[in-house]
């Protein structure tokens, strides 16, 4: 099928439309940075890489907020307050990390770790098994390939 005219048109308009659409999106971040200034609006120049990094929210690691300065671009979790209420910190000596339930960390009666144990101990046991088997019984393996033949 052939566009002609108006069709065309209307064509162009809907790309170019999507194109700057989608770079509006898109705002990429510079290659290199030296300091915050040069990165976007949430993100924060990390001296060691030069690379304009996300700044970090204190909720996705289950840490309350900082108190003072809440829109200040948080760069390490040491600026967010404890952990949220009914949760704890896996790190221990006082070094902040994400804060996770304790049920997390339980390793015993109810706990899913060790169903998950078990079956890694069984599916590697069968392996094991499957390979000693294969190594005892090559001549059956040649003799049903040489039968295929």
């Amino acid at each position: 099928m052939v566009w002609s005219g108006e069709g065309t048109g209307l064509l162009r308009l809907l790309c170019t439309t999507l194109l700057f659409t989608t770079m509006l999106v898109v705002r990429a971040q510079p290659l290199s940075c030296e300091g915050d200034e040069h990165c976007f609006e949430g993100y924060y120049c990390e001296p060691a890489t030069n690379i304009c990094q996300e700044c970090l929210q204190c909720e996705d690691f289950n840490r309350q907020p900082p108190k003072l300065n809440s829109t200040e671009c948080i760069k390490s979790l040491d600026k967010c307050g404890p952990c949220n209420e009914g949760y704890i910190n896996i790190f221990r000596n006082s070094v902040k990390g994400k804060c996770v339930l304790p049920e997390f960390l339980e390793f015993g009666k109810g706990s899913h770790y060790r169903y998950v144990c078990l079956i890694a101990a069984a599916v590697g046991l069968a392996v094991v098994a499957m390979f000693v088997y294969v190594i005892k019984q090559t001549e059956v393996f040649r003799v049903v390939a040489y039968c295929k033949s």
